[in-house]
């Protein structure tokens, strides 16, 4: 359950508003946490006086006496309910005030952007997409003729995907996978599933609609809601997010002895997207590891590890980020990105986040741990990661794309050449 205590944290408020201008909601959620505050506190105070003035009544006690006790019980009573009766829609106004909070950042959230020192990878060596547009420009004293391209003209041109065909069965900013890329597809989402199975992730399958409480439970609603597409009412396509993961747990007690448990999923899923122009199709890997409070300080190192490894087999370049306090999504109390470079385009593209929530998503979702049965249960720390394969396959395809028209697959995939379609 979502509790206005973690303003109580010296310099909370300020951390939050690193994310944006949230001064005002959170002054909101000061005022009616204090009304809800009185309001417990003068129900417990008519009950103690209710249960002083009921002790020293005798069995013997006289008619008057007993009327008169009597009296005094019943004014409480209404006075009570009267109290509960402004008490609810408090406690209902102050947990929607909250759920449009996100998370604070943690101390050490950067107020900028952090990038490694280089890239991962060389990005000049002779024969990468790099080289090509280097020399193009006249750069390092060469003289290149190769055109680069961008992945979405590459995937045409190499008959792995189908626009128009695409834009008949959907419309535009969608995408049909033909031919080889399919299989190059699946081969990426097979070398993300093998990252996570190595840290001991376990595969779930999501169901294929999400309701409205799963979304606010993950923190989606009401932050992204204009990024949601509504299948029915108060159901949902699930977007491109760990939500069914989180709320899969939602309002659940863990015993401490099972943690950490930890999850993945693949799918499809709808999100704006960049490297294919108008495209609005991500495929993506999304997990979720649950801790006990103050255990999962590691898993975000962990997994970027083993994803630096994934990165190194397919040869394209790429760097890992620490994500600036304001751009952080809702839950994250911290992130770190794997960015890969799109050589035709000229810029970084995440292909992968991996988020550290804290005790939010525990709060939010109702998701509390205990090591025994009579503990008082405490909010589950959670982490959770997003890696996307079709960044990973439209850096494969700049990187690896060789003029005239043949893309060397790296051994990680396959290997071999595919040359263009004609």
């Amino acid at each position: 359950m979502l509790d206005a205590a973690v303003f109580d944290t010296p310099g909370a408020e300020e951390r939050l508003c690193l994310r944006g201008d949230y001064r005002a909601a959170a002054a909101r959620v000061r005022a009616l946490a204090r009304r809800e505050k009185e309001l417990i506190d003068q129900k417990r105070r008519i009950m103690q006086e209710i249960d002083a003035d009921t002790k020293p009544l005798r069995k013997d006690a006289s008619m008057h006496q007993s009327l008169a006790w009597y009296d005094r019980v019943r004014s409480g009573s209404e006075r009570l309910s009267e109290l509960d009766a402004e008490l609810m829609p408090c406690k209902k106004e102050l947990y929607q005030a909250l759920g449009e909070l996100p998370n604070i950042p943690a101390d050490d959230a950067p107020a900028r952007v952090l990038f490694t020192t280089d890239a991962e990878k060389q990005r000049g060596a002779s024969g990468t997409a790099v080289h090509r547009i280097a020399a193009r420009l006249g750069m390092n004293g060469t003289d290149g003729a190769a055109q680069a391209e961008a992945a979405h003209v590459i995937a045409a041109r190499l008959g792995l995907s189908d626009l128009h065909g695409a834009a008949t069965v959907a419309r535009m900013g969608f995408q049909l996978l033909t031919g080889e890329g399919p299989r190059l597809s699946r081969a990426c989402a097979a070398l993300l599933r093998g990252a996570f199975e190595a840290e001991g992730y376990a595969e779930v399958m999501l169901p294929a609609l999400i309701c409205e409480d799963a979304l606010f439970a993950a923190a989606e609603l009401p932050f992204r809601r204009e990024a949601l597409y509504p299948a029915k009412k108060k159901l949902f396509v699930p977007p491109v997010s760990c939500a069914g993961l989180i709320a899969m747990r939602g309002d659940e007690i863990m015993d401490e002895a099972a943690l950490p448990m930890r999850f993945f999923a693949q799918g499809t899923g709808v999100e704006e997207q960049f490297h294919f122009p108008g495209s609005e199709q991500r495929a993506y890997t999304a997990a979720a590891a649950f801790f006990r409070d103050g255990d999962g300080a590691g898993e975000s190192g962990r997994l970027c590890e083993r994803l630096r490894g994934v990165f190194h087999s397919l040869g394209i370049p790429f760097r890992i980020v620490t994500r600036a306090a304001r751009e952080l999504p809702a839950a994250a109390e911290r992130a770190v990105a794997v960015e890969v470079f799109l050589p035709a385009q000229g810029r970084w593209e995440t292909a992968a986040q991996v988020c550290g929530c804290g005790t939010y998503l525990g709060r939010r979702a109702g998701i509390r741990t205990r090591a025994h049965e009579e503990d008082k249960p405490r909010p589950a720390e959670v982490v959770t990661a997003l890696l996307y394969h079709d960044a990973v396959l439209a850096a494969v395809l700049e990187e690896h794309y060789q003029a005239p028209g043949v893309l060397e697959l790296p051994p990680a995939l396959g290997g071999g050449r595919l040359p263009a379609v004609e």
